[in-house]
């Protein structure tokens, strides 16, 4: 799933290879999954002690639900870490997978990289 998002992300084509791995772990997933209904509507539900892969079925379906339902075109990297996130943003500036983690490390490493900056220059002066 990895490498498939990341080529989204950079705006090219995922490799077959990857997209055909997805396409393996759906189908093992649906094999294990049923369609459930209440009074709320219809559901998949998964056997979840069905193995150790079980905790990654809902995952990969919601990966090809992604995929195929979007919006695939505002998946885009964290630029702190190796994360992924789909930027809901008004206008599209989202930077970080989370502002309280990556965002708040990125502010703080460039407030004291610009201090530092400031430091340099004053000492040359």
């Amino acid at each position: 799933m990895y490498e498939t998002f990341l080529a989204l992300a950079d705006g090219s084509a995922p490799p077959d290879g990857a997209l055909r791995h997805l396409q393996l772990a759906y189908l093992e997933a649906l094999a294990h999954g049923q369609l459930a209904g209440d009074a709320a509507g219809y559901a998949w539900k998964w056997d979840s002690g069905s193995g150790l892969l079980a905790p990654l079925w809902p995952i990969v379906a919601a990966a090809v639900e992604l995929l195929t339902h979007g919006p695939a075109s505002h998946i885009k990297p964290c630029q702190a870490c190796r994360f992924m996130f789909v930027d809901l943003s008004k206008n599209g500036s989202r930077r970080w997978c989370s502002m309280d983690d990556c965002g708040k490390a990125a502010k703080i490493a460039r407030y004291l990289q610009r201090r530092s900056d400031a430091r340099a220059a004053l000492a040359t002066d």
